[in-house]
Formats: structure tokens, C-alpha cells, sequence
């Protein structure tokens, strides 16, 4: 298999480039992902990869199951079968609930999560495309359906929003909940930050895009401290 493959590459200490060859090329022989998914994968995660793959004591198809999933086959993992022993502790009383008392102090909360933030969306590109992920100006055309463009606020499918769509979000919160303050407030902002183009994406272009929104927060919607 292609798993046995590499793997026998990296102990015998074949030069990485050699390896991302032969890896770019199985992937696209297989059909896996065209090959600007396949050598982009490669240079992200064959940092970490490589060197489990010298040492790992798992055997070659379960790694294709952890890889690739159902594509493998059915393949057991015996280190997947956990057995977990709670301790016989009671659980807690359930304290009485404590009503609501009028005129208490308050404060809001703003809970943003999941944005999926693409600074590379544009409107028009193809919504439907060969990559992963779609709506970009470099994204191939499917050669199997006829084209659907990206829309201005974003589009259905394989696809994440456009920087205008983040922008109106937070101009509505700021004026609609009237959102004028968060040094005495609370906000969060979690999850998946950053799209799903991990085939070219690195941990500073990851954190530029956690910050982003932030950063247009405390410059023109929101009056906060961090």
C-alpha cells in the first residue's frame, strides 16, 4: 500500500523531497485530491508525520483507517478499546435553585463561534470546484458541473465566509444590541476560526485570522479591553 510505502521510505532515510514526490504522486494516482491538495498536505503535516512514522508501533492498515477512514476497510484497533473503572463516588446534592432577584446588577454576552473567516473568498469565483475547499480566485472548476458562483454574502456548499459577511455580523451586534462597551462585559469568541484550507495553512496565517476579527472589533464596532 501506498502507507507501506512511505513508511518504508522514511526508515530507510530517503531525502524528504524524494518522499513528497512519491506521496504527491500516490495521491493523485488514487484519486485522493488533485495535486495542489496532495503536495499542500504534504508540507503541512509531514513535519509531524514523518518521524511517528519512523518510530510508530501500530501497524501499516491502521494507519490508513486513522488517514483515510472507511476507505481502509474494517480495521481493529486494539489500543481503541478502552476499558474506563469510575470511582463509587456519590454524586453532589443538588443544591436549591436560586431565584431571580429584581433589579440584580447584569451584564451581556456576546458568544461568537465558528466564524470560518476565508480572507481569500471572492464573489463570482467557483462555488463548485475540485479542491476541498471552494471560492477562491484559484479554485479549479468542476469538470462534472457547470458552474456556480460564489455569492456576495457567501455561498452553500464547500465554502467559507467572506470577510463582508464577518463585517456586516459585527456591525449589526454593535448597533442592533447596542453593544457599546465590553470593558464591563463579556465576550467570547471560540471554535473554528480559521477555514478548512488545511493544504495551505500555516500557524501565523492561522493566527492572523484569529486575531482579525478582533482587531475590527476594538477598532470600530466594539469599545473593549482585552
Amino acid at each position: 500500500t501506498g502507507v507501506l510505502l512511505l513508511q518504508n521510505e522514511v526508515k530507510q532515510g530517503t531525502p524528504v523531497d524524494e518522499i513528497k514526490a512519491k506521496f504527491v504522486s500516490i495521491c493523485v494516482e488514487f484519486k485522493i485530491e488533485n495535486e495542489v491538495v496532495c503536495s499542500g498536505i504534504f508540507d503541512v503535516f509531514s513535519p509531524d508525520v514523518l518521524p511517528i512514522l519512523n518510530v510508530t508501533k501500530i501497524s501499516v492498515a491502521q494507519i490508513c483507517s486513522l488517514c483515510l477512514g472507511e476507505v481502509c476497510g474494517d480495521v481493529q484497533n486494539p489500543l481503541h478499546d478502552w476499558e474506563i473503572k469510575f470511582p463509587s463516588v456519590p454524586k453532589p446534592v443538588l443544591k436549591e435553585r436560586i431565584d431571580y432577584v429584581e433589579g440584580a446588577p447584569t451584564f451581556k454576552v456576546l458568544h461568537l463561534s465558528d466564524t470560518h473567516l476565508d480572507p481569500n473568498y471572492e464573489e463570482g469565483s467557483p462555488a463548485n470546484c475540485e479542491e476541498p475547499l471552494c471560492c477562491h480566485p484559484f479554485s479549479t472548476p468542476s469538470s462534472s458541473e457547470p458552474l456556480e458562483p460564489a455569492g456576495k454574502w457567501g455561498s452553500y456548499g464547500k465554502c467559507d465566509m467572506p470577510r463582508i459577511l464577518i463585517e456586516n455580523l459585527l456591525e449589526h451586534i454593535a448597533e442592533e444590541h447596542k453593544v457599546a462597551s465590553f470593558h464591563s462585559q463579556k465576550m467570547f469568541y471560540i471554535s473554528n476560526v480559521a477555514g478548512y484550507r488545511l493544504y495551505n495553512m500555516d500557524r501565523r496565517s492561522a493566527a492572523s485570522r484569529c486575531l482579525e476579527p478582533d482587531q475590527r472589533g476594538k477598532s470600530g464596532y466594539f469599545e473593549r479591553n482585552c
